[in-house]
Order: structure tokens, then sequence, then C-alpha cells
């Protein structure tokens, strides 16, 4: 997977700007894929460059223009090729993973629970907070430690 892949993967449902897109891999993009600001930035010219997504500047009071990515239909193409084919597997060592393995219905127990000591859990939310003057939503995934 390309970086370019995981910048259109978040942009599927929102245009974002690169401060957006950033903070989104701070927070849950992160988790699959790692990226500096500056490399995100730097990916965003050279999609747009091809194609696969569309800029644009929104004004802002007492701030400079945002600018807005957005998939185009280029793009959305581009992803979808990518998605179906073939993916390099790659050695994982990773102790979520096997805890996710190991959690069944005996097991789990209460949520935040395992025997009276706390465990990690994966908090799904519903709608986020609307992005400012659109009324549009986002959902999240979180995973949290109680």
């Amino acid at each position: 997977m390309a970086l370019s892949h995981a910048i259109m993967t978040a942009l599927i449902e929102d245009d974002m700007s690169g401060y957006e897109l950033a903070k989104a891999f701070d927070a849950s993009l992160g988790l699959f894929w790692n990226a500096s600001h500056q490399q995100i930035y730097q990916e965003l010219r050279k999609l747009a460059e091809k194609g696969w997504l569309n800029r644009r500047k929104v004004a802002q009071r007492g701030k400079p223009d945002k600018i807005l990515y957005g998939l185009t239909l280029a793009g959305r193409e581009a992803l979808g090729d990518w998605v179906y084919r073939d993916s390099r597997v790659q050695e994982s060592k990773d102790d979520l993973l096997v805890k996710l393995y190991n959690l069944s219905a005996e097991n789990i127990g209460h949520p935040g629970h395992s025997g009276g000591r706390a465990v990690p859990r994966v908090v799904r939310r519903g709608p986020g907070p609307a992005r400012p003057g659109t009324g549009e939503t986002r959902r999240a995934l979180t995973i949290s430690r109680p």
C-alpha cells in the first residue's frame, strides 16, 4: 500500500484539508499507516496533478483560505482498481491483533472488565461532529484504554 491509497481512502466520504488529513492520520489512520504532515502535503499535490483529487479553496473569516481535497471519479476508479489487486502480505508482530484473535463470547465478559482487570476496548462511535457549515457528520473508530 502506498500513502496515496491511504489518503484516498480517507477522502472517500468527505473532502478534507491537508491539516484535517494529518489529524486523521494522527488519530485513526495512524493505526495502519504512519505519515508525517510533510509527506501528506507532498502526496496531496501529486494526487491532484494526476487528476485523482480535486482542490477547492474555502474562504475562512480572519484566516487564510483553506484548500479542501476530494476524490475525483478517476481517483475513485484508481482506488477501486487498487482494492481489487492482490496484496502483499507482510509479517506482523502486533499484540493487538493477537488479543483481538483471542476474543470470544466466552472470554470477553463485561465490556471493559475481565476477571476484575481492565482490558483495552474497541469503541465504535456513531456520527461524529459536523463539519462546520456543511451539516455533514463523520464516523469514527477509536481504540480506547479504560
